[in-house]
């Protein structure tokens, strides 16, 4: 019997030590289950950080790349407002040099009247002054402008376009030199 005590104790023993094992396994388990939910947990936070970093980032590109598409725009608009004003502003002396024409037809019936051509050199419109028996007696080279502002570059460029053989050069302007009220004679033009 002191043999069964002793077996017993031992056995009780053992059991004891299996059951502080067990739970101390038990206890690791869940130390390690709450560690890996932590690790879990923050990279989950991570994963979130960065989800959010990279959705920002291609918002922020989508609007970069608009605003970059909206100012091109802008640009080609203006650019096509440029040019539709130019063009406008072509078709209005176009308008101009052909009243300047019909005028000059209207009040000197015995001279010619000629416009200069596109990309010519010369002025608007040449008129050869005839005299009474219809013999020529000199050209006139007329430069009409229809703008806001005058340039004192016209003056030298019709100078210029003198050189042709024509005897007086005239540019007719809305915009006037400040020092001028109706005309006046500027460097023989």
């Amino acid at each position: 019997m002191a043999n069964n005590n002793l077996k017993l104790a031992e056995t009780q023993k053992q059991q004891a030590e299996l059951m502080r094992q067990q739970r101390a396994l038990e206890e690791e388990k869940r130390e390690l289950d709450l560690t890996i939910e932590k690790r879990v947990h923050a990279s989950i936070g991570e994963i979130q950080t960065k989800a959010r970093q990279d959705a920002d980032e291609a918002a922020r590109l989508r609007v970069a790349e608009k605003d970059q598409t909206i100012e091109s725009m802008a640009r080609t608009m203006e650019e096509l407002k440029r040019k539709a004003e130019q063009g406008s502003q072509q078709s209005q002396g176009e308008v101009l040099e052909l009243e300047l024409e019909e005028l000059l037809r209207g009040r000197f019936h015995t001279d010619l009247i000629e416009p200069v051509g596109k990309g010519e050199r010369g002025a608007d419109v040449m008129q050869q002054v005839n005299g009474s028996i219809s013999q020529p007696a000199g050209i006139i080279l007329w430069e009409s402008k229809r703008t806001k502002a005058w340039s004192d570059g016209w003056v030298a460029k019709l100078r210029d376009d003198q050189r042709c053989g024509a005897d007086v050069a005239l540019i007719v302007s809305l915009a006037l030199p400040k020092h001028v009220e109706h005309f006046d004679l500027i460097d023989g033009i």
